[in-house]
């Protein structure tokens, strides 16, 4: 398989995985009956934590690692029931706020790492899923945040 192709692929791959983490993130929000996606102030990683601790039957470790990621996915913990995310075993972030589901075209999620061609795939709270070049996924981001993006440190 050629560069080019094989890019393709793991953006498609990538896309895949965000559309599997939204339906996770509907059901969250339907079983809590918020309105809600996945939130917590501790940040992105305990925010799609809370997703696997209400499905964890239901939710696969590699669906959090995006192909062209350097993480590897996380094991299952001892029993068979649950994971655990850490920076090292998840490839995508949440926004750093309360999105509801009538936010529609707010950003819900995104690979934490410009990847795929110095892009992010980005997954909308609507469901849309979409690659975009880097300024691009700023902007989308500062709309959503109302501000700049937190500076990561």
């Amino acid at each position: 398989m050629d560069t080019v192709t094989r890019r393709e692929a793991y953006i498609l791959r990538c896309q895949n995985n965000l559309r599997q983490l939204y339906n996770s993130a509907m059901q969250y929000q339907d079983r809590k009956g918020n309105r809600s996606f996945p939130y917590n102030p501790e940040g992105s990683i305990a925010a799609l934590q809370e997703m696997i601790d209400l499905d964890a039957e239901g939710l696969m470790a590699g669906m959090f690692v995006c192909p062209e990621g350097e993480e590897t996915p996380a094991d299952r913990e001892p029993g068979g029931r649950g994971f655990r995310l850490s920076e090292e075993t998840c490839s995508y972030e949440m926004v750093p706020k309360k999105i509801r589901v009538t936010d529609q075209k707010s950003v819900l999620m995104y690979d934490k790492a410009p990847r795929h061609g110095g892009g992010r795939n980005v997954l909308l709270a609507d469901g849309t899923v979409r690659w975009v070049e880097e300024p691009e996924f700023q902007q989308l981001l500062e709309k959503t945040l109302g501000a700049k993006p937190p500076a990561k440190q």
